[in-house]
């Protein structure tokens, strides 16, 4: 009987929650990192989460019964999949870390792998304040683009310097930014002197499972700057001191010197030429396979009226173009697709690929930047630019 009273009693408290009790907004329990979903909205037809720094939300249709999804409400306590989240009221915005001060809307590019990067990462949040003007919210301070304290990239790049492959700088950057804007911060990181990995963030994917946002990165390196000095001081409008960039980096300047077939890639205006030619991200396979085949040399630049969602969206063109060409010749030379070849972690076979398809290029200077280099230097690391188009 005792025994009884204690199931009539669980099944009455349970009972008396009903499906109008989870409409509203909820907010993630402080205790939670921004990998979780920031905000949970709920009505009868769909449940929408979304990301903590940016306008990026993920809704699925709302059903209690629902096997991805176990939702269960506590007092003012939403839990889902075991992740805590409170009614939203007039104070409780306050429960959050960090309230968002800028607006920031991802890329979203479709590209052929999805790349999350583990473990620590530097990250910048670059996105538009209530005026749209462009600021990097760091915690809960905000700077803009000059303000910005270098010596954060210093402690935080010296942080996470202990692996060599390690993602260091993590640019989260509003898609419609302009390339004058984010220029100032791949400056910044090319004063490192370290030739920089960093990487753009270009979407999420939501992981119903652990309630998590996986992020999609976009990475590639980046040179450091050597002397030319003059540039970065007419874009700080201060001196600055620019130490050599390290041996290890474009240091055969006489193997450089004697590259002759060099094309450049450039977006103008948001607008794309190979060569002085205009074209359409469609057609770029074509145009640069027997380019790639026969291992020419790419400078890719762009102007600083560009943005930063069709800077990236070349650099993702050509990683798919690169993908495309490699998963051929796996399949070709070792019988499995190039994605097999990740999903094994068979790192010998990817290396010999990429060794037979190599890219071979520079990347992060703009075409103001590029002109500047040519003036003063005439080369950059040994690589002559008087006879490289668009640089005029």
């Amino acid at each position: 009987m005792k025994c009884l009273l204690v199931i009539i009693s669980v099944f009455l408290f349970t009972s008396c929650t009903t499906k109008n009790d989870y409409y509203g907004e909820w907010l993630i329990n402080p205790e939670y990192n921004s990998e979780y979903p920031e905000k949970v909205l709920i009505n009868k037809d769909s449940i929408v989460f979304k990301a903590y720094w940016y306008n990026y939300y993920k809704s699925f249709r709302f059903d209690l019964r629902d096997s991805k999804f176990k939702y269960q409400i506590k007092s003012d306590t939403l839990l889902i999949n075991n992740i805590s989240y409170v009614r939203k009221c007039p104070d409780s915005e306050s429960i959050l870390k960090y309230s968002c001060k800028v607006s920031l809307t991802l890329p979203r590019i479709k590209r052929k792998r999805f790349k999350r990067y583990k473990g620590d990462i530097c990250e910048l949040q670059i996105g538009l304040d209530k005026n749209s003007k462009p600021k990097i919210q760091l915690n809960d301070s905000v700077f803009s683009l000059n303000q910005f304290p270098q010596e954060y990239l210093f402690n935080c790049n010296d942080d996470l310097n202990r692996n060599h492959n390690l993602l260091k700088i993590a640019i989260n950057a509003d898609s419609k930014l302009k390339m004058i804007d984010i220029e100032k911060i791949l400056l910044k990181i090319q004063l490192l002197k370290r030739g920089e990995r960093i990487a753009f963030l270009n979407n999420m994917i939501l992981d119903k499972t652990y309630m998590e946002f996986r992020n999609d990165y976009f990475a590639f390196m980046i040179a450091p700057l050597n002397d030319y000095n003059s540039y970065c001081e007419s874009v700080f409008r201060k001196k600055t001191n620019i130490l050599p960039p390290p041996s290890s980096y474009y240091s055969n300047e006489e193997e450089n010197k004697r590259i002759k077939n060099i094309s450049t890639l450039a977006i103008i205006d948001n607008e794309y030429s190979l060569n002085n030619k205009s074209f359409n991200l469609e057609e770029l396979r074509l145009l640069i396979e027997k380019k790639i085949r026969a291992k020419e040399f790419f400078i890719i630049t762009y102007n600083l009226s560009s943005d930063l969602a069709h800077f990236l969206k070349l650099y993702v063109a050509l990683e798919n173009i690169f993908y495309d060409l490699r998963s051929e010749k796996s399949i070709e030379k070792f019988e499995v697709s190039l994605n097999e070849l990740y999903l094994s972690n068979d790192q010998d076979k990817i290396r010999e690929l990429q060794k037979e398809l190599p890219w071979m290029g520079v990347n992060g200077f703009s075409l103001e930047h590029l002109n500047s280099i040519r003036k003063e230097k005439g080369s950059l690391y040994g690589i002559t630019l008087a006879s490289i188009p668009q640089l005029d």
